[in-house]
């Protein structure tokens, strides 16, 4: 029994998919599901029961998994204190550089509480790409869409459906509401922070109701956004995972008659070198995804 093959079994057992397994180690997938296999035989016993394209951790699966965990956990703690790397700084601490355009008020409470188990880790974060000439420049990208070529690898790590709410200030007409459709919302002046993903899914939803949405203000940050609004300058559509838990107060959120279906991926490049603590962040961000967004 090798330190990788249980490595390869808990990404295994958190994905529930052998291929998004593989994508995250960089191996092809039948090599995730040899070794898979071997740990099976090794072990005398099925970690996995599997239909179609999922897997399911078996009863002795789960057991293995939760001890593993453990091990690997302290295996990791006793390493982290005695490897050097060429991504720390020099003051031996390591600094991650983030691009988290979806899923922001979640992924800062995951920040936050993941630096405070692991204060050697920081962050730089942005919402948007930074491109470089030479290579990718995020270590990890949270998003819907892909930001550029160079990230080469991705994973889904949450897939759901999201009612659309009307943001507008707590003196407009329509803050009294609890509900309104989608076709009252015509002609109304709208200001949209671009690009995003909710305001094409909103046009289009718009488009199909036949007509197109008043767009007189377009901004890249969400605080002006904020203010464009107060101002009266127009009002705007979002998701509540998106930014409404960070709103100002004097904002209200009118539920729609309406959804959207969205995928936020997680993208890295697979040609850029990074430090072991990587796996770390990503396995507690996939962790984190799993129980926290449902």
């Amino acid at each position: 029994m090798e330190l990788l093959q249980l490595r390869y079994f808990c990404t295994a057992a958190r994905m529930l998919n052998i291929s998004h397994a593989a994508i995250f180690h960089s191996i092809p997938q039948p090599a995730m599901s040899k070794t898979i296999s071997k740990l099976e035989d090794e072990l005398g016993v099925k970690l996995f029961t599997r239909q179609k394209n999922h897997i399911y951790l078996t009863s002795e699966g789960k057991a293995f998994y939760k001890n593993v965990v453990k091990a690997l956990s302290l295996i990791d703690e006793a390493s982290s204190g005695i490897r050097s790397d060429a991504a720390c700084n020099k003051d031996n601490n390591i600094r991650f550089n983030l691009m988290i355009s979806a899923l922001q008020a979640p992924m800062s409470d995951f920040l936050a509480s993941f630096h405070n188990n692991h204060p050697d880790i920081s962050f730089e974060t942005s919402k948007y790409p930074l491109h470089t000439d030479t290579e990718a420049y995020y270590d990890l990208c949270i998003c819907v869409d892909r930001p550029s070529p160079e990230y080469d690898m991705s994973i889904p790590i949450i897939t759901r459906n999201e009612s659309l709410y009307l943001a507008v200030p707590n003196n407009n007409p329509f803050s009294a509401l609890s509900q309104i459709r989608i076709k009252d919302v015509k002609g109304l002046p709208f200001v949209a922070l671009v690009p995003s993903s909710i305001l094409d899914a909103f046009e289009s939803l718009c488009k199909k109701n036949g007509f197109d949405p008043n767009i007189v203000i377009t901004c890249d940050d969400f605080q002006g956004l904020q203010r464009y609004i107060l101002s009266g300058a127009g009002v705007t559509v979002t998701t509540s995972y998106s930014w409404m838990d960070m709103a100002d107060r004097n904002l209200s959120f009118i539920k729609m008659d309406a959804e959207i279906t969205q995928t936020i991926y997680a993208y890295w490049s697979g040609k850029k070198a990074v430090p072991s603590e990587w796996n770390l962040l990503f396995e507690k961000l996939l962790e984190f995804c799993k129980t926290e967004l449902k």
